[in-house]
């Protein structure tokens, strides 16, 4: 009978004839929403009606995926390997058969259809039964089908439902996409692979190791003529000499003893260490005080009491503590500590991400001392913006050190055109951020890199550096592989040695975090990366590659003066001490002259005030001039 292709929304009329429609497009684009939301038109009923009576839904709208999903608690969960994939499809087109042949109308299959061939069978059963088809194109219902990040953003909001789909899966889908044409026959005519070659190699995930189909069949259960699911996960691998499992389970195993011995042998791997990591937060005091019985109240308080800032939305609260507070070398210094980014529930004042403890640059007077003895980790020091993922209400969300309000335009990220999420987004998708692999019980910290909008350093790509997690339930720090990358790392046996490791980096590197068995931290920055930070500002940086070498070359000539001037203006004199003694009783003087002698009258709050696309603070320039007046002439550079 008759077949047509939809290619918008509109097209999808229905008169109350037989009518079978296909739905096609990847995982996350929005199939069984646009389904939902047609039958419930076409049957002139609501979705929310359709909510309360699946067995409405379940009789017109045909999945694959209905066979590996339960209810639980009213809410539809998917377990991935209660059936091979092909078992489901087959059971799929068993109920379409039983569908067409009591005369249901209308019916949707709701199946990714990424190849033509897919839908061979389905069109043949119902042209059989005199039913037109209609074929749904993914550009009917979602113009962005074919955007990766978009596709990676949607498929994380699915994680808690168990159908989250690796980027790298959702890559290799949208390779193999064939367009419809809009005859029938194109269908009819689509070549099948050969699904289960028995000489064909695979690679197992597990070990890294190439297998014949049989060899998946011995490990995972199942037979030739239907496969387990993890030989269509699998990786065709090159033809070559077959490497042997070094230890093999007997014939037979399910797809779930599988699945639960993979994930005791990730937990092995992680070292928990940290023994004497607090069970509970300083500020999660303040939901015990008896005298406070709202947010409002504890806000308050929090403010007062740590003079921390507190950004928050509906339900959940983020506290950032500066690392120039007035507090750090006072009792309240845990709280601080505890607090550069933390986020809490508002309700419960539970931590739901805690990133790193505050930590310094060595040779600052609050850094934590390195226990070298029983051996320490340096990793190379990203120049990126870190980001953290945490898991709430059934989503990860991600949030800044600062800002729960990623998704929103800022004036921070103004010169990209996009927002702070969408970098993030961009980077997680170039490396294999992949949610299923994520713990809800753990936060996970990253330093993102993007070329358009860079620190000092020069990055070519968008990227992730997946740089800490951290157990929410224990609040202990944990070494787990997640399948991003992680940055370079060396074990190290003393300061000398690291030194020696610091000294050997050239060209772009801004320096070392290294931490020892206890997660304590210290920052070892080269010298040149924190002239280049300043002279980013001081001498211009309009162009986005501006190259290395003119930099260094502005900052070896620039003024002493100029340079504690922009310290000043960030607040890091710190860190500026730990690397620059030999010019702080020249910045010792530009402080009290800027907060002692009038230079900043009238100016604003020059500290907070810059240009949004280039981050130069807005006064710098009066201010180096009323400096320089006020200034004797007798500084020397730093070398």
């Amino acid at each position: 009978m008759e077949g047509s292709l939809i290619s918008s929304e509109e097209q999808l009329l229905w008169q109350g004839e037989k009518l079978l429609v296909l739905l096609r497009g990847p995982p996350g684009c929005g199939k069984s929403t646009f389904a939902r939301r047609w039958l419930a038109r076409a049957l002139k009923t609501s979705t929310s009606e359709l909510e309360e009576r699946p067995a409405w839904r379940l009789a017109h709208v045909c999945s694959s995926d209905d066979f590996c999903t339960s209810r639980e608690d009213g809410d539809e969960v998917y377990e991935f390997g209660a059936l091979s994939a092909r078992t489901a499809h087959a059971l799929n087109e068993q109920r379409v058969d039983i569908a067409l042949r009591l005369g249901t109308t209308p019916i949707i299959v709701d199946n990714t259809h990424m190849e033509l061939w897919e839908m061979q069978s389905y069109v043949s059963l119902a042209l059989s039964c005199r039913y037109t088809v209609r074929v749904v194109e993914p550009a009917a219902f979602n113009p962005d089908w074919k955007d990766v990040v978009h596709l990676m953003h949607r498929n994380a909001q699915r994680a808690q439902s168990g159908k989250n789909v690796p980027v790298e899966v959702l890559k290799k889908m949208l390779g193999r996409f064939q367009p419809f044409s809009g005859d029938l026959r194109t269908i009819a005519g689509a070549p099948r692979p050969e699904l289960s070659e028995t000489q064909e190699l695979r690679i197992d995930s597990t070990d890294g190791c190439s297998y014949t189909l049989q060899d998946f069949v011995d490990e995972y259960g199942g037979s030739e003529e239907d496969p387990p699911r993890e030989w269509f996960e699998a990786a065709r691998a090159p033809r070559g000499i077959k490497a042997r499992r070094p230890e093999s389970r007997s014939s037979g195993s399910s797809s779930s003893s599988s699945s639960s011995s993979s994930c005791s042998c990730e937990k092995r791997k992680r070292r928990r260490t940290q023994s004497n990591s607090p069970c509970k937060l300083v500020l999660e005091a303040l939901w015990d005080e008896p005298t406070l019985s709202s947010w409002e109240e504890r806000r308050a308080k929090l403010m007062e009491r740590y003079q921390v800032e507190v950004e928050e939305d509906e339900m959940l609260f983020i506290v950032s503590a500066d690392h120039s507070h007035p507090l750090w070398s006072s009792e309240e210094a845990q709280v601080l500590r505890e607090n550069r980014g933390t986020v809490y529930e508002k309700s419960s004042g539970k931590p739901l991400c805690l990133p790193f403890y505050k930590f310094w640059n060595r040779g600052e007077r609050l850094a934590e001392q390195i226990d070298w003895e029983d051996g320490a980790v340096a990793e190379e020091k990203i120049d990126g913006n870190l980001l953290k993922l945490f898991f709430f209400q059934g989503t990860w969300r991600l949030a800044s050190n600062r800002t729960l309000k990623v998704h929103e335009s800022n004036e921070k990220y103004a010169c990209t055109g996009r927002t702070n999420y969408q970098l993030f987004a961009e980077a997680a998708a170039n490396s294999s951020l992949d949610y299923s692999r994520l713990d809800p019980g753990c936060c996970y910290m990253f330093e993102r890199v993007h070329p358009d909008f860079r620190i000092v350093l020069d990055y070519p790509q968008a990227m992730l550096y997946h740089i800490g997690t951290r157990d929410m339930r224990t609040l202990k720090e944990i070494d787990v592989d997640i399948g991003v990358p992680r940055p370079k790392r060396w074990e190290i046996r003393s300061a000398k040695e690291c030194q020696a490791l610091l000294d050997s980096f050239h060209g772009f590197s801004e320096g070392l975090v290294v931490r020892d068995a206890k997660y304590r931290r210290q920052k070892w920055k080269r010298r040149e990366y924190l002239l280049m930070h300043s002279a980013r500002y001081l001498v211009g940086d309009d162009q986005p590659c501006y190259a290395w070498v003119a930099r260094s070359s502005a900052a070896g000539t620039m003024d002493t003066d100029r340079l504690c001037l922009n310290v000043w203006l960030r607040s890091e004199s710190s860190e500026f001490a730990a690397y620059f003694p030999e010019a702080m009783e020249r910045y010792n003087l530009v402080q009290r002259l800027l907060e002692e002698e009038g230079l900043c009258e009238g100016l604003g709050d020059v500290r907070r005030e810059r240009e949004p696309a280039s981050g130069r603070f807005l006064r710098e320039a009066t201010l180096w001039e009323r400096l320089k007046a006020a200034l004797p002439q007798t500084a020397k550079r730093p070398s």
